[in-house]
């Protein structure tokens, strides 16, 4: 599972502009049991209508989207371990 290293992630990187953001098409009541189960520091939503826009449209689940100045700078699917999450966003963080 790669939401603990996603999680840790924003923990790490967040004071340096990183925002990790969950989004599930399952219910509130869906995700807040399984926010019970594993904690996640990062921003949860819905979503609630089946059809998103391009190039957001996913069928494969972990979708990982990075996401700087407005544009998708890079994605994959599957799970990755955290040491590869932190070389891809390393040239986007912002030094403080």
């Amino acid at each position: 599972m790669q939401f603990p290293d996603l999680s840790k992630i924003q923990d790490e990187y967040g004071k340096q502009g990183v925002k990790v953001i969950y989004l599930s098409y399952e219910s509130n009541k869906i995700q807040e049991k399984f926010f019970n189960a594993h904690p996640f520091s990062g921003i949860k939503g819905v979503i609630e209508e089946p059809n998103l826009e391009k190039p957001f449209q996913f069928l494969v689940w972990p979708s990982t989207f990075i996401i700087a100045k407005g544009k998708i700078i890079d994605s994959w699917l599957g799970p990755e371990k955290k040491e590869s999450i932190e070389k891809r966003i390393q040239p986007y963080i912002t030094q403080k």
